[in-house]
């Protein structure tokens, strides 16, 4: 056009036509939209039907154009559409139109020669929020003028349509959500997937599924007799379900959800997978959404599985990570066909995930991200931060979708510091699971703002994406109180150190003398003493005096037994056999004979022994010849202790934990070490079992206690409840400011024991230590060398131990407390431990400040920070 313009002298200039007299203005005014003043011609309707007839032009172009000018063909490929290229570039195919005779063409024409009730017909379904087309007579559609359907579905192309096709404009919803683009949103659209001639019906699909599976509103009384009655929404990977509940409340008919843990919803399924397909193509929803598994593609995952190089997976994996890298990629992908299945049907959709997942670095993601921008100018990323809606922990989150809130970032605005989704949370979960579900208000608004973009309901004009963020974390912050640390509140009216009540002392001696009074006034009975606890009654039969690891121990050497006495010939059961003491003991003698002879432990024939005597208790004293070999067995193993931990290889790892900031690990090394505690007992142990001086208001600061609730020898005449005590007022000092902000229910050791040994091997790999040279429990026996060598009083010893025995504790003393196993360590290796061993002490100081200031960062970052 441009070269005709310029090479004919023309002049181009602007003008305005009222709106009485231009009906493309309609649906900008709030007013029925009118019929186009011109029919659209008859080729219109064959190429909406997908069959152009092209003839006309070639007979117009031959009359003015030689006859080797290129044909139609060339033309059309010369001029394919920049988004037809791009959707290619990226994959996206569109599934060919189907036709059939009992389906109505793509496009509902209505009859010029039936203009009297178009009128009325126009105003209908402008008041129903239904777009039509005007057309003239078409022989295909003659005896149909009219269409409409009782539910709507989106517009895929929101692109204004011309004033002369007669089409009201979708438009795109404008950041200020004017009356005007509101009242354009999605429309009802008499086209492709639509029901022609009839109200809407659910598909095949939809209809073989059973009740039980959908998330129904509260308005729905009888469930057994509800079947769908118009479209609904897709929740894929539902979980908790919060956002499926927070559109019911929005208006939506009904949800479907998928869980992938549950029987019949595994979305790798293909026939899974299908159906979900088969819902969006059929027309069943509006709307779609996915939260994937992102275990693989986490970037906490240690040892990493992927990487920028790699992102689908790291070759060499073990079987057991591959096989979970090949889930990822395979929801991935599954997630990426669900895109551009919504995108070509009209289906509104999201999908999340972590922002720093690898997910969005896969290849094809990426060519999302390049093409659909450019396509559909709604359709992007939308990164937000959980801490906008009131949750302690940040959680950078992406959400792709079509909702046109790319622009609306919710980034983290916050001045503290936020929660670390590391480790384990409360009652041993993780922390990761605990901030699993989405934030309630994250929910809803993910849900107001599918449900507008559906028609199931319109937002404000002035509806604002961080407003009601910001609205949502004071509402819901107060349900994550319970996650948050406990700190001081700042009350300004004690800014000031001029005011008497500024000063901690003079606030806490008011405070005290006001609960005094307090109590005095309303007759607080303040001594109730504590009720006695009662017996729970159990069956005592199925109780037994060890340990379940020790009964399922001797389930297994009896089962050992019993195949052994198959191979020898023997058809007698063990039952059979305890009525014999004496062939019993004879072939116990033989089973252990055996068991030596085939380097088999020692532990496997005591087992026997012991399982036997205790399943048959007249068995006990009868069974002496094979105790007599168990001794001659047992005097033939070599001596073998656990190398005892020397106090400058605790304070060396204790400084490398302090430079990570696992402080925690620093505090349960300290208390078995210098509690001369098992390994286990700390690292079972909850916050209300350790006493600190500040429990009880003490003076002295120096001694601590941690109470032990299942001893080892609470069934050899020992107490049942024992305890162990820490006397150094620097380690007291040290456990005090880590274990007094806990809660009373909290463990001191949030993880499992594996990883405790785990990180202790670290620790000792790190100072030049080999694996296994060292073991966690060594620290008992290091704890009491260490008391022996310094205070050398026995009795003391015994009672720290908790054991009765001089001749246990010889074991402890005789043999180790001569140990030299720090002269076997390389010469670098000790250079490593005296350097760490002497920072110690300070490493310890500025942890106490750093946590005492609600700072808990690794040490690294707290000497070497800018601040």
């Amino acid at each position: 056009m441009l070269p005709n313009v310029v090479g004919a002298r023309l002049a181009p200039k602007g003008f305005w036509l009222p709106s009485r007299i231009n009906p493309s203005d309609d649906p900008t005014r709030d007013v029925p939209i009118r019929l186009p003043i011109t029919p659209l011609p008859a080729r219109y309707c064959a190429l909406s039907f997908g069959e152009p007839d092209f003839s006309f032009i070639d007979i117009i172009v031959s009359q003015y154009v030689p006859g080797d000018m290129p044909d139609l063909d060339d033309l059309l490929k010369a001029a394919e559409p920049e988004t037809a290229r791009v959707l290619k570039a990226s994959g996206f195919r569109a599934p060919p139109l189907k036709r059939s005779c009992a389906s109505p063409p793509v496009l509902a024409c209505l009859s010029d020669n039936k203009c009297e009730n178009l009128h009325q017909h126009n105003t209908r379904n402008a008041e129903n929020n239904v777009c039509v087309v005007a057309a003239s007579s078409c022989p295909s559609c003659f005896d149909e003028p009219t269409f409409e359907l009782s539910c709507p579905t989106t517009v895929i192309d929101e692109g204004k349509c011309s004033a002369s096709a007669g089409v009201c404009s979708s438009g795109r919803r404008d950041r200020r959500r004017s009356s005007v683009l509101r009242e354009s949103g999605p429309k009802t659209v008499i086209g492709p997937g639509a029901a022609f001639g009839k109200k809407w019906t659910a598909g095949p699909v939809l209809s073989r599924l059973p009740v039980s599976r959908f998330l129904l509103p509260a308005r729905v009384r009888d469930v057994s007799k509800w079947r769908p009655s118009g479209p609904g929404a897709i929740c894929l990977f539902s979980g908790s379900k919060r956002w499926a509940k927070a559109l019911l409340r929005q208006g939506c008919p009904w949800v479907l959800t998928y869980e992938i843990h549950l029987e019949g919803q595994d979305l790798l399924d293909p026939l899974i997978q299908k159906e979900v397909f088969s819902l969006i193509e059929e027309g069943s929803a509006l709307c779609a959404g996915a939260g994937p598994v992102c275990s693989s593609f986490s970037t906490a995952v240690t040892p990493p599985v992927r990487n920028a190089e790699f992102p689908a997976g790291l070759p060499n994996l073990r079987p057991s990570m591959r096989e979970k890298v090949k889930q990822g990629n395979l929801m991935s992908a599954l997630c990426v066909k669900i895109v551009k299945l919504c995108i070509f049907h009209g289906v509104r959709f999201w999908i999340e995930n972590p922002r720093t997942s690898w997910i969005w670095r896969l290849r094809s993601w990426r060519k999302l991200f390049r093409a659909l921008p450019k396509v559909c100018g709604h359709v992007g990323p939308w990164d937000i931060c959980y801490c906008r809606f009131g949750t302690p922990w940040q959680k950078r989150t992406r959400i792709f979708c079509d909702l046109d809130v790319e622009q609306d970032e919710l980034k983290c605005v916050c001045q503290h510091n936020h929660l670390a989704l590391r480790g384990g949370g409360p009652r041993g979960v993780s922390w990761t699971k605990v901030a699993e579900p989405y934030p309630w208000g994250f929910a809803e608004l993910l849900a107001l703002l599918c449900a507008d973009r559906a028609g199931w309901k319109s937002l404000p004009e002035d509806f604002s994406v961080a407003e009601f963020a910001r609205k949502s974390c004071l509402s819901h912050s107060a349900e994550y109180d319970v996650f948050r640390p406990k700190r001081a509140k700042y009350d300004p009216r004690f800014a000031s150190s001029n005011h008497p009540f500024a000063h901690g002392f003079l606030r806490f001696c008011c405070r005290g003398v006001f609960v005094v009074v307090a109590c005095f006034c309303l007759s607080v009975d303040c001594d109730a003493a504590p009720q006695n606890k009662r017996r729970v009654r159990v069956p005592l039969e199925d109780k037994h005096r060890v340990g379940q690891v020790t009964v399922d121990r001797h389930a297994v050497a009896l089962e050992c037994f019993s195949v052994w006495l198959l191979s020898q010939g023997c058809s007698l059961s063990i039952e059979d056999l305890c009525a014999k003491p004496a062939l019993l003991d004879g072939l116990c003698h033989k089973f252990g004979q055996s068991l030596y002879n085939s380097d088999k432990p020692y532990s496997h024939y005591v087992y026997l022994i012991t399982g036997l005597q205790s399943t048959h208790l007249y068995l006990k004293r009868q069974l002496q010849y094979s105790w007599n070999f168990a001794f001659i067995w047992c005097d033939a193993e070599p001596t073998v202790h656990r190398t005892p931990v020397p106090e400058i290889v605790v304070e060396a790892i204790c400084s490398v934990a302090l430079c990570y900031g696992w402080f925690q690990f620093a505090v349960v090394t300290l208390i078995g070490f210098y509690g001369i505690m098992r390994s286990v007992e700390p690292l079972v142990a909850t916050r209300e079992d350790v006493v600190l001086p500040s429990d009880m208001f003490s003076s002295c600061t120096g001694k601590l206690f941690v109470r032990i609730n299942n001893p080892k020898t609470a069934k050899r005449g020992n107490a049942r409840v024992q305890h162990g005590s820490v006397c150094s007022e620097a380690v007291v000092e040290f456990v005090e400011a880590v274990l007094g902000p806990l809660q009373r229910t909290d463990l001191l050791w949030p993880f499992s024991q594996s990883a405790y040994r785990r990180r202790f091997d670290k620790l000792l790999a790190l100072v030049g230590v080999s694996k296994n040279y060292y073991t966690p429990g060594g620290l008992r026996g290091g704890g009491a060398v260490r008391d022996f060598v310094i205070n050398g009083d026995i009795a003391n010893l015994m009672w720290k131990m908790r054991i009765t025995s001089q001749s246990t504790l010889a074991h402890y003393l005789q043999e180790v407390v001569t140990e030299q196993s720090l002269l076997r360590l390389p010469e670098g290796s000790r250079n490593i431990l005296k350097l760490l061993s002497r920072i110690f002490p300070a490493l310890r100081l500025v942890a106490i400040a750093s946590l005492n200031s609600g700072c808990a960062k690794p040490l690294v970052q707290v000497l070497f920070s800018s601040e």
